[in-house]
């Protein structure tokens, strides 16, 4: 070994470890610069995560906002048109009442071409209601979404568009109930049944909905 420690085997020893030396550096850098680069990465994944999850809360929550209110605008039209359709038809002209000339009752019959009539103005005014309502905008408290009491004083505008899909099933329906000695109740129910498309910002739904009015109780002695 002494040999190999004289003066001209100095210089290769030396160019030996320094190039060893360079290479371990050099991997010792890459796997740093990989490291670094697989941290990056799981950041920015954490990151798209947090960020999906922010979104998707957001979204089913002011989705379920929005189609509660669109709801409600849907049932205060129907409701309207009730009103005003009522207005146009009396009670009797559902009843036809027979009596002799003493006044006793002797036959009862549902006027069921007036129950129709009314329920074709009824189904006609309730389309041309909904119709009316496409393109409303529903301002909602964006703080009261999010249950963040910071973002309270945040009011967002969502466009939402109403579209009613087919017609509107208006059913008349009959009934005769006891309502004590000699008294009888007649009543008209109607049964509305409408169907419509919600184009909300993100998305859109369909939803049926269901409602049943008496426009007409008389009690017949």
């Amino acid at each position: 070994m002494r040999k190999y420690m004289e003066s001209r085997y100095i210089p290769y020893i030396r160019t030996r470890y320094r190039e060893t030396s360079g290479r371990c550096f050099q991997v010792r850098a890459h796997i740093q610069n990989a490291l670094v680069f697989v941290r990056y990465i799981m950041c920015m994944v954490f990151l798209i995560l947090t960020l999906c999850n922010i979104y998707n809360k957001y979204n089913n929550a002011a989705s379920a906002v929005i189609e509660n209110n669109i709801i409600s605008i849907v049932n205060e039209c129907i409701d309207n048109e009730v009103i005003k359709a009522r207005k146009s038809f009396r009670e009797n002209d559902f009843l036809i009442i027979s009596k002799n000339r003493n006044g006793k009752v002797l036959s009862v019959k549902n006027d069921v071409i007036g129950a129709n009539e009314f329920a074709l103005a009824l189904s006609e005014n309730i389309l041309s209601g909904l119709e009316n309502t496409d393109n409303n905008k529903i301002k909602k408290n964006f703080g009261g979404i999010m249950e963040n009491g910071i973002l309270a004083s945040f009011i967002m505008n969502a466009p939402v568009r109403i579209v009613p899909t087919g017609k509107v099933n208006v059913t008349p329906e009959f009934s005769m109930e006891n309502a004590g000695e000699n008294q009888k109740v007649h009543r008209l129910k109607m049964e509305i049944s409408v169907k419509i498309k919600i184009f909300l910002p993100f998305h859109r739904v369909e939803r049926r909905i269901e409602r049943v009015f008496i426009v007409s109780e008389t009690i017949i002695h």
